[in-house]
């Protein structure tokens, strides 16, 4: 059996955390990341994007665990002219 490259598990589980906030559990239950993975992948992801990691509610289980979600920057401000 082949086994996916690290780059697919990285884009998977960034684009399923930019979408909703998740548990390691959910992550896994939603990418097919390996559980012994997802910290791993979590902190590669986190060299270039700023990851959110809270006691949270996670929108996969619903259950208050500690979650992490990619986090979006702030809308850009319109240039104003004097």
């Amino acid at each position: 059996m082949e086994q996916p490259r690290e780059g697919r598990y990285e884009a998977a589980t960034e684009a399923a955390i930019r979408h909703a906030t998740l548990c390691t559990v959910c992550i896994t239950q939603r990418t097919g990341v390996p559980p012994m993975h997802v910290l791993t992948v979590l902190a590669n992801i986190g060299q270039r994007v700023t990851i959110t990691d809270a006691m949270a509610r996670c929108d996969g289980c619903s259950q208050l665990k500690n979650t992490h979600r990619v986090q979006t920057p702030p809308p850009a401000q319109a240039a104003t002219r004097v």
